[in-house]
């Protein structure tokens, strides 16, 4: 460091605006009560797209190998609902919340600070987006990989059917609200357990068990990631607003997952605007990241 650089770091004071560990106790507490309601909501729309599937729409997906254009557009209104009505009014409050607690905290320190609303919607708008087109493109993403690996295997076509169709009087489906490799997954479970002497009904009904399960998961991983998303852009909108030179520190979670991908991350420090070295401006980095920030105003 130069004689001119060490003066210039004396000349700057930091203000603490929010710790780390501040900020992932917040970000725990404010996932813990809203968590359930989107896990909630997530499992009612596969529930309610696997209801859709008819045994013509079953017949036709063995035939042709795609999904037909009528059960898509049933699927996309009901993805579109699901963002509309549950993740917006969501985002929303989060971005509040968020953003209102580093107005206060601004303000303490007798800085600027306006609730940016305008920030708000057009990252909802923009979000809103982008997670519905990607939920309508895993739906038929996950019916190319179980036809692809029910072909591959040898399956015969009531056996696929099944996978694409509850039996009558069953209720759930193999594939919907699943990533492709774990509907690719679920669809090799059921033939082992085919290979293994179980009727088709039988490995359907273990199969499904399997498919529920990880569907749990997926319903937690959007629920954790989208309000995550919320909760740490509406801390870095709010700051955006002041004008002021704010620097950035990652914080890494506790959780397994931001052990493994975000552990490098942990206390990079970057400007207010800069991205960090995975390419991303704040958490989350990954789904089911369980990352923040902490912030400190420069001056």
């Amino acid at each position: 460091m130069t004689e001119m650089q060490t003066i210039e770091a004396k000349a700057q004071r930091r203000f603490l605006i929010i710790s780390g560990q501040d900020n992932l106790a917040g970000l725990r507490r404010y996932l813990g009560p809203r968590e359930p309601k989107v896990i909630k909501a997530a499992l009612k729309l596969w529930r309610d797209q696997s209801a859709l599937i008819s045994k013509e729409d079953a017949d036709r997906m063995v035939q042709t190998g795609s999904v037909p254009d009528n059960l898509l557009r049933a699927w996309e209104q009901q993805n579109s609902d699901f963002v509309h009505e549950v993740l917006v009014p969501e985002w929303i409050e989060g971005f509040e919340i968020t953003s209102n607690d580093i107005e206060q905290r601004i303000k303490r320190l007798q800085q600027k600070a306006l609730l940016p609303r305008a920030a708000i919607q057009k990252w909802v708008n923009d979000h809103k987006s982008g997670l519905i087109t990607a939920l309508n493109k895993e739906g038929k993403e996950a019916i190319a990989a179980v036809l692809k690996t029910a072909n591959e295997i040898g399956l015969n076509p009531y056996q696929i059917g099944l996978l694409l169709r509850s039996p009558i009087g069953q209720q759930g489906n193999i594939f919907i609200g699943l990533f492709p490799r774990w509907a690719k997954a679920v669809t090799h479970r059921y033939w082992d357990l085919c290979i293994a002497g179980f009727s088709n009904e039988q490995a359907w009904a273990q199969s499904l068990k399997y498919k529920e399960f990880l569907t749990k998961i997926r319903g937690l991983m959007i629920a954790r990631t989208e309000l995550s998303e919320a909760y740490n852009e509406g801390q870095l909108a709010a700051l955006r607003e002041t004008g002021e030179t704010v620097k950035k520190q990652w914080a890494t979670g506790g959780r397994e997952p931001c052990l493994k991908i975000c552990a490098p991350l942990d206390g990079e420090e970057r400007d207010l605007n800069a991205e960090f070295s995975c390419g991303k401006q704040r958490p989350p980095a990954h789904p089911n990241c369980g990352c923040t920030l902490e912030y400190e105003l420069v001056r």
